[in-house]
This record gives C-alpha cells, sequence and structure tokens, in this order.
C-alpha cells in the first residue's frame, strides 16, 4: 500500500500543530535540525507508522552532508532505517540497510553493539542462519564488553541448530556461564540444552545441565 495517504495527513496535523505555536517558534521549526529529523522519524516509528518512519530516516540521510554519513545522527537514522523495514517483515532490506553501517558506526558502542545484534536477528526471520552467525560473532568480536554478547552468543546458537550443526550448537550453549558469567542467558541455553538430551532419553545428562542452569541462576540473583 502506498504511504503517501498517511504522510499528507500526518504532514497536514505537523503545519495544524506548528500554526498554533508563536511566531517564533514556528521559524525554529521550520528547519529543523537533523538532530530533530530524526527525533521525528523515531515518534513516527514508535506510533506503527514504519513506512513514514523509513521514508524520513532515508530523507534525513540523503540531506546529511559527505562527512557526515557517518557520524552519530547518520549511524542512528540507519539504525532507524533497518527498524522500519523490519517492522515491515522486510528483513532482508533490512541487513541490506545496516551493510555499511555495521563496519562505519562501530564509535559509539552502545548503537555498534545494537547495529551487529540486529543484523543477526534480521538475518535469521530470513532463514539465513549462516550469515546470522556470522553477525553475531561479529558483535562479539568487536564490542566484547556489551550487554548483547550473550544474547549474540545465544542466537548463534539457535542459528547452528537451525542448520543442523547440532555439535555447535551445544558448545556455543556450553560456554555461556564461562564466558559471559554476569550475562542472563545462561540459564536458558542450559535449560535448552536440557530438553534436547530429555528428547534423547539421556535424563542422566539432562538432570546435570538443569542443576548447572539452577546454580547459576542462584550466583546471578546474588
Amino acid at each position: 500500500a502506498s504511504s503517501g495517504a498517511p504522510r499528507a495527513h500526518a504532514e497536514e496535523l505537523e503545519r495544524k500543530a506548528l500554526s498554533l505555536l508563536p511566531t517564533e517558534a514556528q521559524k525554529r521549526h521550520a528547519s529543523p535540525t537533523a538532530e530533530e529529523r530524526l527525533a521525528r522519524a523515531l515518534a513516527l516509528l514508535e506510533v506503527r507508522e514504519p513506512a513514514l518512519a523509513h521514508l524520513a530516516a532515508t530523507e534525513l540521510l540523503a540531506a546529511l552532508p559527505e562527512a557526515a554519513r557517518f557520524g552519530a545522527t547518520a549511524c542512528g537514522a540507519r539504525l532507524l532505517a533497518a527498524k522500519a523495514l523490519a517492522a515491515q517483515r522486510q528483513f532482508r532490506a533490512a541487513v541490506e540497510a545496516l551493510a555499511e553501517a555495521r563496519d562505519r558506526c562501530n564509535a559509539e558502542t552502545d548503537r555498534g553493539a545494537k547495529i551487529w545484534f540486529l543484523s543477526g536477528r534480521y538475518a535469521a526471520s530470513d532463514s539465513r542462519y549462516v550469515l546470522a552467525t556470522e553477525f553475531f560473532a561479529g558483535l562479539e568480536k568487536r564490542h566484547p564488553t556489551h550487554s548483547l554478547t550473550d544474547d549474540a552468543r545465544f542466537y548463534a546458537a539457535i542459528a547452528q541448530q537451525e542448520l543442523g550443526v547440532e555439535a555447535r550448537f551445544t558448545e556455543l550453549l556450553m560456554s555461556l556461564p564461562e564466558d559471559y558469567p554476569g550475562g542472563d542467558r545462561a540459564p536458558g541455553g542450559l535449560f535448552r540444552l536440557a530438553l534436547r538430551r530429555m528428547e534423547r532419553g539421556a535424563w542422566a545428562e539432562a538432570i546435570g545441565l538443569l542443576d548447572r542452569g539452577l546454580r547459576h541462576v542462584g550466583d546471578a540473583e546474588v
């Protein structure tokens, strides 16, 4: 469906809102800064207008000077554009929208980690599990101290399971408690492994994994 009608309606509401402001305020809002345009795009995404949010983000990127194409605002716009595409279930396009950002938007750790993590999630949603695993590994390599690293390891394991690589699936989940003791994914990973053992009738192994998972939960709560 075309985004023309919703966009025209949104622009009309914006014009009416601006007309209610004092003259000086109207002048300020007539030429919004790049940061204000990014905030507007984010607001559109938050009110579930992903097509308009994507349009606003891409228009902002096109308007930025060459020197600012990978600055903080531009990187935020690239991430938002990808989120807007994913919200429309255009996962392949969302992964492609983050292509340059994965390599050039890592200066800010939080945003860089999110870019790599969402690249993995979107690739997995598009059933490209090998690619998803690469993106999750990229997050661990580039942002090893970020809170999303254990999530990346967990979802990389799920991708390996989808690929039928059981040994790697097990290896990744078994490594969570030692490699990321402060994370919250280890118990879930160990429980998932326990369920796999139950499916095969390996009850002793399953109980051992469940006990280990419960101990980790206890450690994390202290």
